[in-house]
This record gives C-alpha cells, structure tokens and sequence, in this order.
C-alpha cells in the first residue's frame, strides 16, 4: 500500500485526540498505523534522506500542521492533546480535512 500523504493524517489524529487526554506521539502513530491498516513494511520505509521513515515523517508534518492551525497543542516534549478548536472542528465534520481547511484559521496562514 502506497502511505497516504500527510494531510490525510490530520482527520485521524483529531479523531485520535477527541477524548481529550495528552496522548504521546507513539500513540498517535500506533492509532495512525491501524487507522490506514498499514502493514509493517509500509511503515519501515525511509526518505530518499535515510534519516527518519516516511510515515514518521508524514505523522510529523501532520502534527507540526495541526499544531500550527491550534487545532491541537503540545503539553509537553512528543506529548499532543486537542484544543476547543479542534473538537469544534470535529463537530464541523468537514469531508476532506486538509491545508485548504485550515487556511481559515490566521494563526495557520
């Protein structure tokens, strides 16, 4: 399976969020893992760089987005939980949750 790109992380992780305790970074790609069904060899492929792999690369883009859209928050080092903004997101339902979605908001711009 081809990893979808990392805007289509961003609904999965808010919906991760949504119980609104501080999950940690570990959980939230345990939970992106099994929410695309992805096998173990399409998450241990790594960018053309060799550094990370290509899905912690997209969980992290993901969450550097979201973030920056105050869609969620840092708690504390690798350690994310959901803001008001976020669960009013949710509540909006939007069908595709993507850059163009969070240009609304200033603080993503």
């Amino acid at each position: 399976m081809d990893l979808p790109k990392y805007q289509a992380f961003y609904k999965p992780i808010l919906l991760f969020l949504q119980d609104g305790k501080a999950h940690s970074t570990k959980e939230i790609k345990q939970y992106t893992q099994k929410y695309f069904s992805l096998k173990e060899e399409d998450i241990i492929e790594k960018l053309a760089s060799g550094g990370q792999t290509v899905f912690t690369n997209r969980n992290a883009w993901a969450l550097l987005y979201l973030k920056n859209a105050i869609l969620i928050e840092n708690t504390s080092r690798g350690i994310y939980q959901i803001t008001q903004r976020g669960l009013d997101v949710l509540k909006d339902a939007p069908d595709v949750l993507n850059n163009q979605y969070l240009k609304r908001f200033p603080e993503f711009q």
